[in-house]
Order: C-alpha cells, then sequence, then structure tokens
C-alpha cells in the first residue's frame, strides 16, 4: 500500500527516535557494568587496608605516653610511613599546653616575668641532644617538645647584670596535653668579697678581681702570672666587691692597690660574704740580656728560703717582663729550663729587694752555653699479635732525666704519623728535632719504655719489640658492701726503665656494673692506685705473670665533709699554718683534715656517728672551742667553725 509523502516523513523520524533509544540503552548498561566492577575494586583495596578519612582531614594520633594530638595528612599510607619513621616521643608536639617559669630572688622576691633559657632532656636521659626551651615574660615556650618527662640540665634569666643562673631544686617535669606546666626555679644568693689590709683590718678602695685562666697560676702559687687587663671583672673598686652571677665553685685571684695577690675559691650556690686579707705589696721588673735559647725559658721569682717559685712567666720577646703586686721582701730571680719537679737547668739569675708600694728592677744575664744541634731519629716498632690493631697506638718520646732544651724534645708520635714497613710487619717512625741526650721512648696505651741514647749525629734503625701482651683484670670493691664503687678511678703505671727519671702515670675508669676494667701491659711491674669521692685511696704494687692476672681492690669508705671558717656571716679562708684533726667521740687519736690544692679543707669520715673537730691556731681570732658534730651518709653539707676575734 501506498503511503502519502507526509507520512512517509512521520515514518521515518519514529524509526530514528527508536535508534537512538537503543544507543542510549547500551550506552547505559556499559556505564552500570564499569561503576559495578570499580565500586568492587574500591571495596576490595580497602579490606586490605586500613579505614582512612577522606582526603584533607585530620585524624588522632596515638603517642608514646598515650596522649592523643591531632596530625593533618593527605594520605593514610604516608601517614603511617612518618608515624613508623619517628619516634613516638618526638613525632608530636603539644599546641594545647601553656607553661611559666616562677624565680624565687633572695633580694625581690617571686620574679614572675623574667625572661631566658633553660635547657632540657628527656628523662631518662637518652642520645638525643639538650633542647634549648626559650621562656619571655615568664612564659614558657613549649612548642618544640613532644609530650613525655624531661629534666633541666641548666638555665639562666637574663637581667641588667647579664646572664644570672636559674638553679632547680625539682629538676623532673612531665609534659601532658591540657595539664598546664609551671616550673619553679631560684637566683642564687650574690657571692661579695670583703677585702681588707692584713695589718690593719681597713677595708680596701682599690680592688681587682681576676678570674683564674688555665694560663695563670694556681692556688699553690701567690701570683696569676701574665694576664691582660680586659681579663678583669671588677677594676680598682671598692671593698666590698660583688662578683658576677655564677653557680658552683669559681676561682678568682685578688689584688688591691700597692697590695699582693691572692688566691680564693667562691661557692656561688652557697653565696655570702667573705674576707680576703692583703698583705703590702710591690712592683717587680725584669730585664733577661744574653742570647736567646731554642727552647722555653721560664722566668721564675722565689722568695728567700721557698723552694715554690713566687711567680713566674714564660720569657718573651725583647726578654722584658713586670710582675705586680709580689708581695715585700727578698727575691731571687732565675731563667730556668724544664718544669717544677723534674731537673731543671739555670741558665743565669740575680737577687733583688722588693718594697711597699715601690718598682724594683733587675737584669738577668744568661750564661752563653751552646747547645747542641738537634738531630733526627728514625726507627721501626714491632707489636705482638694482640696489638696489631689498636687504633690509640702513640709513641710517646721525652728526655730521660732533665728538662727539655727544645720544644721539639717532647712528643707524641700517633700512629697515623707512621708508616708500615716493608714486609708489612713493623711500623716505621721518625722523630726529629731531638737534642742529643738521654731519652725514654713509651710505647702507649700498654706504657712499654725503652731507654734511647741520642748521639750528636742523626740516628737510624732503632727497634723498639714489645712483648706479648698479657691482661690484667683490675676491680674496685667496698670493703664493708663487697659491692662495686661505680665512681671509683685508677692510676696505674709500669716500671720506669732505670735511668728514667719518673714513670708515666695513666688514668682509666671502672665500668659502672661490674666495677672492673682491664688491662693490656707486658710482664713486669705495675703500680695501681685507685680512689673515689667517697672512699679512700688505696696503692697496690703488682707483679704481672702469665695466665691470671687479677685483683679486688677493696676501698675503705669515708664520708667527705668540708670545712668553713665563719666570722658572723663572713667567710674566712684557711691560713696556711692553720691545722684541722677529726677524732671519733671517745677515740684517743685523731686524723689530720686535707688540704686541697685549691686551699679548701676537707674531713674524711670512716662512718656515720659523733666526731669532734679541732682547729688552730688561728691569728687574730680566739682558739675555738672543739665542735662535736653528726655524721651521717645522707649529707653532704659543709661543717662550720664559726670565730671570734
Amino acid at each position: 500500500m501506498a503511503l502519502s509523502a507526509s507520512a512517509a516523513r512521520r515514518s521515518r523520524a519514529w524509526l530514528a527516535l527508536a535508534g537512538l533509544l537503543a544507543v542510549g540503552a547500551v550506552l547505559l548498561l556499559l556505564m552500570r557494568f564499569d561503576s559495578t566492577s570499580g565500586a568492587e575494586a574500591t571495596s576490595d583495596s580497602t579490606a586490605r587496608s586500613a579505614d582512612v578519612e577522606p582526603t584533607g582531614s585530620v585524624a588522632p594520633v596515638a603517642t608514646e605516653q598515650g596522649h592523643e594530638a591531632a596530625a593533618p595528612h593527605t594520605n593514610a599510607e604516608s601517614s603511617a610511613r612518618t608515624a613508623a619513621a619517628l619516634p613516638a616521643s618526638t613525632a608530636q608536639t603539644l599546641s594545647d599546653v601553656t607553661g611559666s617559669l616562677v624565680i624565687d630572688d633572695p633580694e625581690r622576691g617571686e620574679v614572675r616575668d623574667a625572661s631566658g633559657e633553660l635547657r632540657v632532656h628527656a628523662a631518662p636521659r637518652t642520645a638525643e641532644a639538650l633542647v634549648t626551651l626559650p621562656y619571655e615574660g615568664g612564659a614558657l615556650d613549649l612548642s618544640r617538645l613532644p609530650p613525655g618527662s624531661y629534666r633541666i640540665e641548666s638555665g639562666y634569666s637574663l637581667g641588667a647584670e647579664g646572664p644570672r643562673p636559674v638553679v632547680f631544686d625539682e629538676p623532673l617535669f612531665e609534659l601532658r596535653s591540657g595539664a598546664p606546666l609551671v616550673l619553679r626555679g631560684r637566683h642564687l644568693p650574690a657571692s661579695r668579697l670583703r677585702v681588707v689590709d692584713a695589718r690593719t683590718g681597713l677595708e680596701l678602695t682599690r680592688v681587682s678581681v681576676l678570674p683564674r685562666l688555665e694560663a695563670h697560676g694556681g692556688p699553690q702559687d701567690s701570683h696569676p702570672g701574665p694576664h691582660f687587663p680586659s681579663s678583669y671583672c671588677t677594676r680598682a673598686a671598692p671593698s666590698p666587691v660583688r662578683l658576677p652571677h655564677a653557680a658552683g665553685t669559681r676561682p678568682y685571684w685578688v689584688t688591691a692597690e700597692g697590695h699582693a695577690w691572692s688566691f680564693v675559691n667562691v661557692d656561688h650556690d652557697a653565696g655570702g660574704e667573705r674576707e680576703v686579707r692583703l698583705e703590702p705589696a710591690g712592683r717587680l721588673e725584669v730585664q733577661v740580656l744574653g742570647f736567646e735559647p731554642d727552647c722555653d725559658v721560664q722566668l721564675r721569682v722565689y722568695a728567700r728560703g721557698v723552694e715554690r717559685a713566687a711567680a713566674s712567666a714564660v720569657l718573651n720577646e725583647g726578654g722584658r717582663q713586670a710582675f705586680s703586686g709580689l708581695a715585700i721582701g727578698i727575691y731571687e730571680v732565675r731563667a730556668e729550663i724544664g718544669a717544677p719537679g723534674e731537673t731543671m737547668r739555670v741558665l743565669g739569675g740575680s737577687r733583688v729587694e722588693v718594697h711597699a708600694q715601690k718598682t724594683s728592677h733587675v737584669s738577668v744575664e744568661l750564661s752563653n752555653e751552646s747547645v747542641p744541634a738537634a738531630v733526627l731519629v728514625s726507627g721501626e716498632l714491632r707489636l705482638p699479635p694482640a696489638a696489631a690493631a689498636l687504633v690509640d697506638l702513640a709513641l710517646d718520646v721525652r728526655p730521660a732525666d732533665g728538662p727539655a732544651l727544645r720544644r721539639g724534645d717532647i712528643k707524641r708520635i700517633s700512629r697515623a704519623a707512621m708508616s708500615i714497613g716493608p714486609r708489612g710487619e713493623t711500623l716505621r717512625w721518625t722523630a726529629d728535632h731531638l737534642t742529643p741526650g738521654s731519652y725514654v721512648f713509651t710505647v702507649a696505651p700498654m706504657q712499654y719504655a725503652v731507654v734511647v741514647e741520642v748521639p750528636r749525629g742523626s740516628l737510624e734503625n732503632v727497634c723498639i719489640v714489645v712483648p706479648e701482651l698479657e691482661s690484667v683484670l683490675v676491680c674496685a670493691r667496698d670493703a664493708r658492701s663487697r659491692q662495686p664503687v661505680a665512681d671509683a678511678r685508677l692510676r696505674w703505671a709500669r716500671a720506669a726503665p732505670q735511668s728514667a727519671s719518673a714513670r708515666a702515670w695513666l688514668e682509666s675508669s671502672f665500668d659502672a656494673q661490674s666495677g672492673c676494667v682491664s688491662l693490656a701491659v707486658p710482664r713486669g711491674e705495675l703500680s695501681l692506685i685507685a680512689s673515689s669521692p667517697t672512699h679512700a685511696e688505696l696503692r697496690l704494687e703488682l707483679i704481672v705473670g702469665s695466665g691470671d692476672n687479677a685483683v679486688a681492690l677493696e676501698l675503705e669508705p669515708r664520708i667527705p665533709r668540708e670545712i668553713l671558717l665563719r666570722e658572723r656571716d663572713t667567710l674566712i679562708p684557711w691560713p696556711p699554718s692553720a691545722i684541722c684533726d677529726v677524732r671519733s667521740l671517745g677515740a684517743e687519736r685523731g686524723e689530720p683534715c686535707e688540704r686541697a690544692a685549691s686551699g679548701e679543707m676537707r674531713a674524711y669520715f670512716g662512718e656515720p656517728g659523733l666526731y669532734e673537730i679541732t682547729v688552730g691556731p688561728l691569728d687574730g681570732f680566739r682558739q675555738p672551742d672543739p665542735l662535736v658534730v653528726a655524721i651521717d651518709l645522707a649529707s653532704r653539707a659543709p661543717i662550720v667553725v664559726q670565730l671570734v676575734r
């Protein structure tokens, strides 16, 4: 049947629409299939890993202490890797904790607006470095600390007088989420020196204080030696002088215009005022004439009849040296080579008298003594198998008897400076610039020593053969409890060669847990000296042989206490002639106190109990009555003897 034109057009439109619907249905089925398989893949992936928050969210992260801290992340897998890579105690910090510091000041009371820094570390101490914890206006900056336990190592506050130590009687603190932190420290009391004329007792007006440096003389001397004006902490100030803020015990040299130097140790933790008595003094200028030796020449000033130098200095270019603050008296000025305690060579000397508040002059002419030319010595070192791999191996060279005439006469040749011999069995060494004479060559650390005679010409092929080493086990025990002494120290030395003036001593530390230390030395004589701050010193001579070399050193326990002299609140230094004796109450005999090199007086008690302390004589003071004290193991506070004029 034939269709009209319009009907034909309508038929074609319906067919086109049906085709479009069919194509859409197919596409819809394909999209549904793809969506279903994708969902299954996502579900499978989620089953294999942990549930994660959507990208950009914040999830809680557990810390080592069990607190929760918020940490942003964009991917669960990367967050897990980060948490695993960092220790829990350092992975997070706390942002919701406030901290403050209150300082108790002896003069101002409570200080709540101080600024400064603290240095803290994790408790118990780990390998982590110290962390600087700043504070300003009393507010602590805790942004760098994760939650945990900490210990304050040190701290200071800033003020008009510079940094001032802050001491914490309770140095441990805990940092927790949501818990405010309040730390409490204290400033140490000020330390002052009341400086008086030793003859009149009047306070002096132009006092200078010099903190002791390594280059200065020590308490055994009566003069600090050369120093720079910039080293003073106080210049020409009236007594009493206030010392810089510090912690612990610090050494100082004290003088005043027209007065001699005096050495004092100041306990800044205790603070307070200490009396320093100065003798009248003058100034000495020395001019050295003659040749210039190729060595260190010491100018030493000796008081008449005293073997120890009152002042000393290394001879400088031009040969001119001044010594201010020398006590009045007659002195001998010598130009010497060598150290105290050794055989010294005197190159020249003169006598001079020093007057109060005047300058004395003296010239010292050096004798034109010929010094032999320096020579070169070389050789080889043969080691036993037990010492072949030692990294700290060294060869120490020094004159066997007498002073070193040249700077190169004392030297250490390290293993790194040696070369391997042709057959790999020896180590080759070279010692240059040696003055002809007798020398001791010591192989460290086993301390095997030989004497080598160095002629006036070069010496080659000196062979030093180290014998087989034996093991020596040294243990330190408390004589009463038989427990290891954790803080004991051991000094040891092998017998010196016959022509050597002194043996070389080494120091070793005992293991804190076992209380033992192992030494590897050749056979022969071995000297041991063991001690600790709470035990008496013990000396032992030992013959090292083959086989078992074990020795137990039983150290007698002792309780150390410092003895202080005070006149009211003023600390009085111990005069050189004063004595101190300690005896158990009821005992017939006592033991003398020990004077430290710093001038401090210490008594050592064998066990807790009642003791009687006797001191005297003390010029300018009445003889104090014997002091009865109770000694226990807990207290380490100084014992104070009050003096009355």
